[in-house]
């Protein structure tokens, strides 16, 4: 590993009401992955910005090959050899793929004239590189997935030829195949003498890529550690001051003969690929999961009235429900928490208030005028119990952490009073803290009677949590598993198309109608 390259020495930056960054002190080396973790709020992003010239800092200062640098744009950062990746996209929806990874950075011929073809030329060998498949230099970037769009950000980093890469939340949005890719890429890189500098709140991330990891709380640096050596709790315990093995809340004991609460038979839309049967008993967190594309989110998507419904029936406590609109599914009492917070879940623009409060004014109002004083205290009350951390119940949803914003979503479906809660990704690209508040929260619906069912790709998240597993494969129901006898490696299997039997070994015995082994 190489000599210093960038040193931040006594950086301190303010916002009205909030000191985000305290006497930071934060250095890297040439050819390191250096990881940047700590709760959402913790001072992370702010800190990059600063970095990135988004920011200025109010005091400290930065050296960059052992020279001072004070970054007044973005455009500095860029010539410096800083490349940044935000959490946020920041990608023109309606302009190519070519086009966005070379936006302001055009290659022109002799005279002065767009050079297309060698843009496209360059574009198309930056996704090789990242064995990107199945887009295009020419594809709009309003026609890509949340996943390939992410990949297009890293591809657009790598074309600026920098010397440090800044990656914040980079798998937060990509399946396990794509994560790998980035992880091969990351080592190329670093043995290309590319510093990386890694924001995540996955700690399997931090493990597999890093070389060190700083811990930051607060606004303030807490240690920075030698990641060999160091072990996934003692990192955890360090983050969060408890161990992992409270993570998850306890059980509500399982007992075969719970009562059936919600029922899905032969339930297909136009976005499905197969027709889906299950039943959710009493008490219990229920999980679906398989790999990228199994048909879960559109499931989801079925079941609130997003898509059209071809066949199928559901039923919430032996009475019929249907659903052909997302209205129809509020009034039917269903929520929804969306795998893409930002484009789907919020209004981004409007305050954190209106956010929660809207989807209840939609179900519960029905005079013309609102009760805006009673409304304000429900908002209050509601956003207190989720502990969302915010100056101001007017601040804009955009402002907020991931953490905050997930809470925020959930808040206004709490709000409506709802009796299915469907959470897809619950806990994407947000911080241990956060996650640990989420989990107990579910629990607590569940054990109030609130039917719960949760998506997820995080395997860790599925078995602790979950209660019972549904497993898909490219839509197909392929087996209902009990945690207590579910594992990774039986999931894997029945997520990779095998069928299996009562000890999760492969078989063909699989009533392939509802999923439910025999």
């Amino acid at each position: 590993m190489g000599e210093e390259i960038l040193s931040m020495k006594g950086v301190n930056k303010s916002f009205p009401g909030v000191q985000a960054l305290k006497e930071v002190d934060f250095s890297c080396r040439q050819g390191e992955v250096h990881a940047l973790v700590g709760h959402n709020g913790a001072g992370k992003s702010t800190l990059i910005k600063v970095l990135g010239g988004v920011y200025t800092a109010d005091s400290g200062e930065i050296y960059l090959h052992g020279k001072r640098f004070k970054p007044d744009s973005p455009l500095d950062g860029t010539l410096a050899g800083i490349s940044i990746i935000y959490q946020e996209f920041n990608l023109v929806p309606d302009l190519s793929v070519a086009k966005n990874m070379f936006l302001a950075r055009e290659p022109r011929t002799k005279l002065g004239f767009l050079d297309q073809r060698s843009m496209i030329r360059k574009s198309r060998q930056l996704l090789e590189r990242l064995s990107v498949e199945n887009v295009t230099p020419v594809d709009y970037i309003r026609d890509l997935s949340v996943n390939q769009m992410q990949l297009v950000e890293i591809a657009k980093a790598l074309s600026v030829k920098a010397d440090i890469i800044v990656m914040d939340e980079p798998t937060a949005a990509l399946p396990i195949s794509d994560v790998q890719k980035l992880f091969d890429t990351i080592h190329k890189l670093k043995a290309e003498g590319v510093t990386i500098i890694y924001i995540s709140h996955r700690m399997e991330d931090i493990f597999e890529v890093a070389d060190r990891v700083t811990l930051m709380k607060d606004g303030r640096m807490i240690a920075t550690l030698e990641v060999e050596g160091l072990d996934h709790n003692t990192l955890i315990e360090k983050m969060t001051g408890r161990s992992i093995t409270d993570f998850f809340p306890p059980r509500t004991s399982y007992e075969e003969n719970k009562k059936t609460v919600f029922e899905v038979n032969g339930l297909k839309s136009t976005a499905m690929k197969a027709a889906v049967s299950f039943k959710i008993r009493e008490y219990e967190i229920f999980g679906i999961t398989g790999l990228e594309g199994c048909g879960s989110t559109e499931l989801a998507r079925a079941l609130f009235g997003v898509d059209r419904i071809e066949s199928g029936e559901v039923q919430f406590k032996k009475e019929g429900i249907k659903i052909s609109t997302p209205r129809e599914g509020l009034f039917q009492g269903f929520g929804y928490l969306t795998k893409d917070r930002r484009k789907e879940g919020l209004l981004l623009g409007a305050s954190l208030r209106e956010n929660i409060a809207i989807p209840s004014r939609v179900k519960k109002h029905r005079g013309y005028f609102l009760d805006l004083k009673k409304e304000l205290a429900q908002v209050e009350r509601i956003a207190g119990e989720m502990n969302i951390r915010a100056g101001s119940l007017n601040i804009e949803s955009k402002d907020l952490s991931g953490g905050n914003q997930q809470k925020v979503i959930l808040s206004k479906w709490l709000l409506t009073e709802c009796k299915i809660l469907i959470v897809d990704e619950p806990t994407r690209g947000i911080d241990v803290d956060s996650k640990v508040e989420i989990y107990q929260l579910m629990r607590n619906l569940v054990e109030s009677g609130v039917v719960v069912i949760v998506l997820s790709s995080d395997m860790e998240e599925i078995l602790g949590l979950c209660d019972r597993i549904l497993v898909l494969h490219r839509g197909e129901p392929k087996a209902v598993l009990n945690w207590e006898k579910a594992t990774e490696h039986i999931i894997l299997l029945a997520a990779t198309g095998s069928e299996l039997d009562q000890d999760g070994e492969p078989t063909s015995k699989m009533n392939g109608s509802n999923g439910e082994r025999i």
